[in-house]
């Protein structure tokens, strides 16, 4: 048997306990992708992304049969160096705009922002690790292709630049403020192969960046068939009243804050016996009320347990490049209610027909309470949310889209 080659994965995080739309991306890419390749997961020591503190150890451990190199990295900088370095390369600073002012910024050039400053950007936002950054130039001639996970962090904004040639980028990308900084400008017009997830997302790039010569294909990820397990039936059991249901990050950024405002006016009026359940780790201040009801960090089979018993799944984002939990409700043949001002959740919503996007609290209202009510509209959505991820999210076809990419 010929021996297989060898491909690194690069991301800002990784292992079993560490949850995040890119980090399981990468996790299901690694497993995909075993039985062809051997694989390295070239990675920082953090575990949550609001610090990017070193918790884990530096080393090489095997999770899954995935080999993981974790490297040194600093924390995050603190919010007023972030602050301050976001505000400098936005011309926000209050020297900046008095020059603005009386007319002289033009003829000020040490007022402008450097290529330097950006970079700090990056450093500074983090998780900054030189020394992933190091072995990738010392070992990249050990990879067939090395594969970075989320533009927007330092492993892959600055590692894709080193070898673009022999790289593919899955960046993850959302239309956000972020994005528009020069120093991306520079990532997306290297000439590696980028995988974006939806046309959405091509279509940001090409806004943010231009219609630039860039080699790019739609690939995302794959479904499995889920079924949810007995162990995980005795979490969904225990929820009193039927109930809508959301997993992941419960964040303000994620949209949960307006969800519970919503959903709570709505409770209000209609007088539903009806819950919201959230499942995933929480970063806002828990909401202590009777329709509201946290399930912490579950397991996948608990996640697709919940799933299966709800009447719904809301999925409130205001910025995604996916959204596997809206792909894993139409799996499930669940009915979903999505948040408007998403792009690539209207993509999905409006291609499969499965999903009602609100844009306001009314909207929400009008599609909670047709869902609610309309036990015959849930079956149909459902059954046009499956027929819409088999079309289009087979594994199958992401792993010959990989291969073809890695073995060229």
């Amino acid at each position: 048997m010929a021996e297989k080659k060898k491909i690194a994965l690069i991301i800002q995080r990784y292992g079993n306990d560490i949850t995040g739309g890119a980090e399981w991306h990468c996790a299901q890419i690694a497993t995909r992708l075993k039985p062809f390749y051997e694989i390295d997961v070239l990675t920082t020591c953090a575990k949550e992304y609001t610090t990017w503190a070193p918790i884990l150890n530096v080393g090489t451990e095997v999770e899954n049969g995935i080999t993981i190199k974790r490297f040194s990295n600093s924390p995050r900088a603190s919010k007023y160096k972030l602050r301050y370095i976001r505000h400098k390369i936005t011309n926000r600073l209050w020297y900046q705009w008095l020059a603005r002012k009386i007319g002289i910024y033009k003829q000020l050039q040490f007022l402008h922002p450097t290529d330097s400053d950006h970079e700090q950007w990056l450093i500074y936002q983090g998780p900054y690790s030189p020394n992933l950054i190091s072995y990738i130039e010392n070992n990249q001639g050990n990879y067939q292709k090395l594969i970075f996970f989320s533009a927007l962090y330092y492993p892959s904004a600055v590692g894709v630049q080193l070898f673009p040639e022999k790289s593919i980028l899955i960046p993850m990308l959302h239309d956000e403020k972020a994005n528009y900084y020069p120093v991306y400008q520079k990532v997306f017009g290297l000439k590696c192969a980028f995988f974006f997830n939806t046309i959405t997302e091509s279509k940001i790039a090409d806004k943010i960046y231009g219609n630039t010569v860039r080699k790019q294909t739609i690939v995302g990820v794959g479904i499995d068939d889920i079924e949810a397990s007995t162990i995980g039936m005795v979490l969904a059991s225990k929820i009193d009243k039927p109930f809508i249901f959301y997993a992941g990050r419960i964040d303000k950024l994620k949209g949960c804050e307006e969800l519970i405002q919503f959903f709570l006016r709505y409770t209000n009026e209609q007088n539903e016996n009806l819950k919201l359940v959230f499942a995933g780790h929480n970063y806002m201040k828990p909401i202590r009320h009777p329709a509201i009801e946290y399930v912490g960090y579950v397991s996948d089979e608990q996640k697709n347990a919940l799933m299966a018993g709800a009447m719904a799944i809301v999925v409130p984002s205001f910025f995604e490049s996916l959204s596997l939990l809206m792909l894993e409700a139409m799996q499930q043949k669940k009915p979903v209610l999505v948040n408007k001002k998403c792009d690539v959740l209207v993509e999905h919503a409006t291609a499969s027909k499965a999903a009602f996007a609100y844009f306001d609290y009314n909207s929400f209202k009008e599609y909670l309470k047709e869902l609610v009510s309309n036990a015959e509209l849930r079956i149909q959505m459902g059954n046009l949310g499956k027929a819409y991820v088999q079309k289009n999210y087979s594994w199958e076809e992401v792993q010959r889209k990989y291969r073809v990419s890695i073995d060229s």
